[in-house]
């Protein structure tokens, strides 16, 4: 018996198994900071995280938790008790449905942001301003209120409460791609711009839905249930969805901008403010106390582009046609540096025209200068090799262009001919700054270049070298850096047989890549 008798495994940063040694180390923990810990500590956290280790989905959560309650836990001077507890509420929750860890988590949120004194309950009227009623007289036992009963009744309510903007409503149609399977809100909220045209399955029938690469300027999102009360589930739950809107794949990390959501049921709402995937405001209310409606518009601000792209809208006199998109066409073209592009109609004489347009993403007085500029610049020259563009700019910042299409880079010919390009530009003394193929359009049988950089220097050789490179670093996707020691260049002059060979450079080293 003695013989058989196991012995307790030793916590520490040894006992970890390799693959969760790497997920410490990627998340900034090492096993130094493990053995810094007080053993009660150090128990507590390596326990929590083997026991997250069972579930994937919730190991990085257990992780981003810690690191949020650890340093506030410290400065309460309860430090040990309190990542206890957080640990083996973990270790409860991956064990159980993932619905029950939900719960468990929604508590903890709830809890770090009482902490931070970041959660408001309003147990009365706020003012003497309108409330929402929501009417439910029509339901009862025969007729039960069902997710898409209720996310029906409340469409017209958001429509009123988000005038300026496009609600859709996403239990009627499927929402936007997300990496999980039942992580898509019941409503978005949107500048129309951003609609996407899809059939509605089965009908002739097509509805409203966005394109994932423009998640990052949607206004908010809406979230239902027909629970009697919200719960610490439906907060984070929701959270969830957000932490989603706001990750970068690319750059494995959340963006640093704010993402807005509320959730609701029949009787009450909670507002939430997410800022680079950690929640930084929950607000709840009572949907029949005064003020109601106006706290929520005033939470869902609407982002300063949207502002912008209405205001040159009106004063370019143009619109967004619906009717007349591709299906899962959109009128989102593409984004620079500073600027989002859209396709647009303008109608006059009874003569439609669709343009390109260009705004400000980031309106500002600096920005406003920088686009002005652009524009003026791409004015004085002739089209191609610069874009032509229609009419004036807009003093709210915003002008209209030729649309165009992206160039299709099969083959050599196609390649060679965006070089030829460059060196059109560079002839007429004109510098882009930007020259990246997504920023060359073609116009017919002619290409041309769009969304220049606002440069006022006088050209050198070094910046017109430098569009050359970054040409070829986005055509050939070889590292700019790697590129230039790769294929440099000497002389005052940019040749022909120079721009050849760096052709040449590349085409061999993406042959070589394909080997």
């Amino acid at each position: 018996k003695q013989k058989n008798k196991k012995t307790p495994k030793k916590m520490s940063w040894a006992s970890l198994s390799p693959v969760t040694q790497q997920k410490l180390t990627n998340a900034g923990y090492d096993d130094e900071y493990i053995n810094s810990l007080k053993p009660s500590q150090k128990d507590a956290f390596v326990k929590g995280l083997e026991n997250a280790k069972i579930n994937g989905r919730w190991f990085t959560e257990s992780v981003n938790y810690f690191d949020e309650l650890h340093p506030s836990a410290q400065k309460e001077g309860d430090s040990i008790q309190e990542i206890k507890t957080m640990m083996n509420t973990l270790q409860i929750s991956v064990q159980q449905a993932p619905q029950s860890s939900h719960s468990a988590l929604g508590t903890i949120l709830i809890e770090k942001v009482q902490r931070e004194r970041n959660f408001i309950e309003h147990k009365k009227d706020i003012d003497e301003s309108a409330n929402i009623i929501v009417d439910l007289s029509s339901f009862n036992t025969t007729n039960p209120l069902t997710e898409t009963k209720f996310t029906k009744l409340m469409t017209p309510i958001f429509n009123e409460i988000f005038s300026s903007q496009a609600v859709i409503n996403c239990e009627l149609h499927e929402w936007i791609k997300t990496r999980g399977a039942d992580n898509g809100p019941d409503f978005i909220v949107a500048n129309q711009a951003l609609f996407k045209k899809k059939k509605f399955e089965g009908t002739n029938d097509y509805v409203g839905n966005i394109d994932w690469n423009t998640r990052d300027l949607i206004t908010g999102i809406l979230e239902a249930k027909v629970d009697d009360n919200l719960s610490s589930e439906h907060i984070h739950k929701t959270f969830t969805y957000l932490q989603w809107l706001n990750y970068d794949v690319k750059k494995q990390q959340y963006q640093n901008q704010t993402q807005l959501a509320m959730v609701f049921c029949p009787k009450e709402f909670a507002l939430i403010q997410v800022l680079g995937g950690t929640v930084t405001k929950i607000e709840k209310c009572q949907w029949k106390f005064k003020g109601s409606k106006t706290l929520i518009k005033n939470f869902f601000r609407v982002p300063a582009w949207s502002e912008c792209l209405d205001a040159v809208c009106k004063d370019l006199e143009v619109d967004f046609d619906h009717h007349n998109l591709a299906e899962d066409q959109t009128h989102f073209l593409g984004r620079g540096g500073y600027g989002l592009v859209f396709r647009v109609r303008q109608t006059r004489a009874g003569q439609v025209s669709y343009y390109a347009l260009k705004v400000l993403q980031t309106p500002s007085s600096g920005n406003l200068e920088r686009l002005g500029f652009e524009f003026e610049r791409i004015k004085n020259y002739s089209s191609p090799p610069v874009v032509k563009v229609i009419g004036n700019f807009s003093k709210n910042g915003g002008y209209l262009m030729v649309l165009g299409s992206p160039i299709n880079l099969e083959g050599e010919g196609p390649r060679k001919k965006a070089f030829q390009a460059l060196s059109a530009l560079h002839v007429k003394k004109i510098c882009h700054g930007d020259a990246r193929i997504q920023n060359l359009l073609a116009f017919g049988s002619n290409y041309s270049w769009i969304d220049f950089f606002p440069d006022e220097l006088v050209p050198t050789i070094f910046s017109f070298r430098y569009d050359f490179y970054m040409l070829a670093s986005s055509i050939y996707e070889i590292d700019e850096l790697s590129l230039r020691e790769l294929y440099p260049h000497e002389g005052e002059k940019i040749t022909q047989d120079w721009v050849d060979g760096l052709i040449s450079c590349c085409e061999t080293k993406k042959k070589s890549k394909k080997s």
